[in-house]
């Protein structure tokens, strides 16, 4: 078994975390099933989880459920949706990933993630380099073809 390679204390107390967990306040109740342990979540840990989950699920369904939705519809009704949904998408995606990125760099500089050390050097080079080419696409080609679109269908 993979456990048995681990260290007995270091297997026990994982287990422990992955079943138990403590609750976010101390002054909030825990739900049934829930007891103290030796791990806490805290606040920048959530809002990182919450940002993305909003940051992804926001792309699952405009890509997964709105997506097929629209090529199904007549091109006018496609048309009046794109232009109620491109102003609030326009301001909601850059916002939350900027945000989401934020929370996620404040995240890994407080867990001791951001060193220039030779393991995590290379991975905060890597993405550097990744969040640069999507800035740059997201802000050079993505946004103005977006408001290109939202100009054009606002006229006609």
């Amino acid at each position: 078994m993979v456990l048995s390679r681990v260290k007995p204390e270091i297997a026990t107390r994982t287990s422990k975390n992955i079943i138990k967990s403590k609750c976010v306040d101390s002054s909030s109740s825990c739900s049934p099933g829930l007891s103290n342990s030796d791990y806490q979540f805290s606040s920048a840990e959530l809002r990182a989880c919450i940002y993305s989950m909003l940051w992804t699920g926001t792309d699952i369904f405009m890509a997964f459920l709105l997506g097929p939705i629209l090529r199904n519809v007549s091109l006018s009704t496609r048309k009046e949706i794109v232009y109620w949904l491109m102003p609030k998408m326009v301001f909601y995606m850059p916002t939350v990933a900027a945000v989401t990125t934020t929370a996620g760099y404040f995240l890994a500089s407080r867990l001791g993630l951001i060193t220039l050390f030779s393991p995590y050097v290379y991975w905060l080079i890597a993405v550097l380099i990744i969040v640069i080419a999507m800035l740059v696409q997201g802000l050079g080609i993505l946004l103005p073809t977006n408001l290109c679109v939202y100009f054009e269908a606002k006229e006609s």
